[in-house]
């Protein structure tokens, strides 16, 4: 398994992953976006491929990154977007060729750090990680509000159940705005509420401090239930 740069008809590439593993709107949305995102002159694109069979897509961006401590920045090269159409159980055993890969490309971009966002359905890759010295850097946890007289108490069982250091931003609408705010406390909340904003969902971000990372997501996931859940691996050079 190999990772190839791609330059051309990266539309078909992207939409024919991606209609393996949507339905035909989702997809075409989904596209659109992210033909726009590859086409950003920091985005590169790179085809999975596996004995010349092309079985999904990675996007690779270079961007900033600020090390508030030593007070000077440095190239991050950040992977978000992992897509596939084959299962992803069948994938695990090429998950450290892929890191391989990954490596690789930073040294080629000469990125002095690499993170990883996995989702549940590139969860195939964390084994890779692992064993390439990629430690967890951050958890991102999002909950949708079903119904606005839900909204206090989903953040209180964000509170109760997550006690240590975390961020909260509570996404909402209004008309065609979208807002995005920190909240800390529920007359946060309840000020945006009467504003006329509409709560859409929680984002948490978590920088766990905890060994057992899994037992941590399924303590949470069981009153919570958690709608996405995505993991940041991080490797610095």
């Amino acid at each position: 398994m190999s990772l190839i740069p791609v330059e051309d008809e990266i539309e078909n590439l992207i939409s024919s992953i991606l209609l393996s593993r949507l339905s035909p709107e989702e997809a075409k949305l989904l596209t659109e976006d992210l033909v726009y995102i590859a086409n950003l002159p920091t985005v590169s694109v790179y085809s999975i491929t596996i004995d010349n069979d092309t079985k999904g897509f990675i996007l690779v961006s270079l961007v900033e990154d600020y090390d508030e401590f030593g007070n000077e920045t440095s190239d991050l090269m950040l992977i978000e977007e992992i897509w596939v159409s084959a299962e992803p159980n069948d994938l695990v055993h090429f998950s450290n060729e892929i890191v391989r890969s990954i490596e690789q490309i930073s040294k080629e971009k000469n990125a002095s750090s690499v993170e990883v966002m996995v989702t549940e359905s590139s969860s195939w890759l964390k084994q890779g990680l692992e064993n390439y010295g990629f430690r967890i850097e951050e958890i991102h946890a999002k909950k949708f509000i079903p119904f606005e007289s839900y909204v206090h108490d989903i953040f209180e069982l964000i509170n109760q159940y997550l006690p240590f250091p975390k961020v909260i931003q509570l996404s909402a609408v209004r008309g065609d705005e979208d807002l995005i705010e920190f909240v800390d406390e529920v007359e946060e909340i309840d000020e945006i509420l009467s504003n006329g904003w509409k709560p859409e969902f929680f984002h948490v971000v978590l920088e766990p401090d905890v060994e057992d990372i899994k037992t941590l997501i399924d303590d949470t996931n069981d009153p919570i239930k958690w709608d996405e859940i995505e993991t940041v691996y991080r490797k610095d050079r």
